[in-house]
C-alpha cells in the first residue's frame, strides 16, 4: 500500500486495447497480484472494445476496481452507458467506476461531430443519474436526447 501520511494512495493502470485480449487479461491480472487499486479499460476507436474488454477483465480479476477510460457520449449513447455501467457494477459487485468525458479521436471518421462537449457530457450526466436511480430519463433540445430512457433492472 502506497501512503503519503496518513493518506492512503490508490494506483491505477489503464489497460489500451493495442493487444490481444489475452494479454490484456494477463497484465490485469498481474496488476491486481502487484496491488493495483484500479484498471481503467481504454476506449480509443478502431481498436478493441472497452466494455467487452471490462467484462472480460471483471470475469478475471477479484478485488481492483474496474474503470472506462473515457466513456464518450457521441458514439455510445448516455442511457446505453447507463445500462453497461450497471451491469458492470452488479457483476463486480460495486467495483465499477464510469470515468466520463467528451472524447477526443476517430469522430470524423465515424461521420460525428463533436458538437458541444462540455454540454454534451453534462447532458449525459444527467441522463445516466437519473437511469441509475431508476428513474425515467427525459432530455429534449439538447446535445444529447432521451426520451423516457429507464433501465428494465435495479441498479446499485
Amino acid at each position: 500500500m502506497w501512503q503519503i501520511g496518513n493518506h492512503r494512495i490508490e494506483l491505477g493502470l489503464g489497460l489500451w486495447q493495442k493487444y490481444p485480449y489475452r494479454c490484456l487479461v494477463d497484465l490485469a491480472t498481474q496488476a491486481e497480484d502487484a496491488g493495483y487499486d484500479v484498471l481503467w479499460c481504454g476506449n480509443e476507436k478502431f481498436y478493441r472494445d472497452m466494455w467487452v474488454m471490462a467484462g472480460l477483465v471483471a470475469a478475471h480479476i477479484k478485488q481492483a476496481r474496474i474503470g472506462t477510460f473515457i466513456a464518450e457520449p457521441y458514439s455510445y449513447h448516455p442511457a446505453m452507458m447507463a445500462a453497461a455501467i450497471a451491469t458492470l457494477d452488479e457483476a463486480t459487485n460495486g467495483r465499477a467506476i464510469l470515468l466520463l468525458g467528451a472524447g477526443g479521436v476517430g469522430f470524423r471518421e465515424m461521420g460525428i461531430t463533436r458538437d458541444r462537449p462540455v454540454r454534451a457530457v453534462e447532458d449525459a450526466i444527467k441522463i445516466i443519474r437519473a437511469m441509475l436511480r431508476g428513474e425515467p430519463a427525459t432530455l429534449e433540445d439538447s446535445v444529447i436526447e432521451a426520451h423516457g430512457a429507464r433501465l428494465a433492472f435495479e441498479a446499485r
